[in-house]
């Protein structure tokens, strides 16, 4: 078998039709289409079902609830194809096009566009697969659901999902991959169609605790890379991606509202991470955040309060 996709599946019963038809209305049908039920109680589960019983390809697996990354990785468990794609129940795919495209690949990267409301925006990969990473942790836009992922690959790299990151999970699995894969095929078209909507978990920008996270998801990728190849680019261009995702999380923080000790804990916790990552250092070498991380260090280093002030304005 050629493709495993995969599809978690949480309380999405008046979306999931759509992502599954998008598949089934693939040219390509050497695919299994694996959907995991993570703990719904909307009758997202009846949904599943039903799907699974008119298709013989489609598989579901029903769990309590996880997380997101869980249930990816019990997917990714239970694949048998070749290459492995992860698909959210709340989008869409458009065309895979010629899939001998991804031969002797570890990892292919579609272009993906994004919906937000009438709006749509595509971003397509660079066409230099050996700077794709970099390019990426400087703000280049990528989305999971443009990844095509050889299984034996991922096994071979230890490369899966880390069940206690609600946030970023999906960031760290893409830069530990694209470090590792040794070969890379950027594809050019917008396979992935990615709906913004209020409720998903990357659709609202309100504070939680668990977008901490994100936070060390991207220490994890940090250690990943520094004891591999040392201080080096790739290195640099981690800690850059690190300091924007501060800063965007400290800015929802002070925007919300945290109850009571929670918040005098959570802000000690991340006016120490802002400490640590604005002593790095000029961060340098192009790419939207590089301006953008190092006019907010200026500030920082000109006075903390002013760059909190600066945040909540924004």
């Amino acid at each position: 078998m050629k493709l495993s996709i995969i599809i978690p599946c949480y309380n999405v019963a008046p979306y999931v039709e759509r992502a599954v038809r998008s598949v089934q209305e693939q040219a390509f049908g050497d695919w299994e289409l694996i959907l995991v039920d993570d703990g719904s109680a909307d009758g997202t589960l009846p949904v599943l079902r039903r799907l699974e019983a008119s298709d013989g390809r489609i598989r579901v697996i029903a769990q309590e609830n996880s997380g997101v990354s869980a249930a990816r990785n019990a997917g990714l468990r239970a694949a048998r194809g070749e290459y492995v794609h992860f698909v959210d129940a709340d989008d869409y795919l458009s065309s895979y096009g010629n899939v001998e495209r991804w031969e002797n690949c570890d990892v292919a990267v579609y272009g993906f566009s994004m919906h937000t409301g009438k709006k749509v925006q595509t971003f397509l990969p660079p066409r230099g697969g050996s700077s794709l990473l970099v390019r990426y942790l400087k703000g280049r836009r990528l989305h999971l659901g443009g990844f095509i992922f050889r299984r034996a690959f991922l096994e071979q790299n230890d490369i899966c999902f880390d069940e206690q990151t609600y946030y970023s999970e999906d960031k760290e699995m893409m830069i530990k991959a694209l470090f590792c894969a040794r070969r890379i095929r950027p594809i050019q078209n917008a396979l992935y169609q990615y709906i913004r909507r209020e409720g998903s978990a990357m659709g609202t920008g309100r504070f939680a605790v668990k977008r901490l996270t994100s936070l060390y998801a991207m220490d994890r990728v940090e250690h990943f890379v520094w004891k591999r190849v040392g201080k080096n680019g790739i290195w640099q261009a981690v800690r850059l991606n690190q300091g924007v995702s501060l800063l965007i999380i400290y800015r929802l923080f002070l925007k919300s509202v945290v109850a009571g000790d929670q918040y005098d804990e959570v802000k000690t916790l991340l006016k120490q991470n802002m400490a640590e990552i604005m002593s790095t250092g000029y961060l340098l070498g192009g790419g939207r955040y590089s301006l953008l991380f190092n006019s907010f260090r200026f500030l920082y280093r000109l006075n903390p309060t002013l760059l909190e002030r600066v945040l909540i304005r924004l």
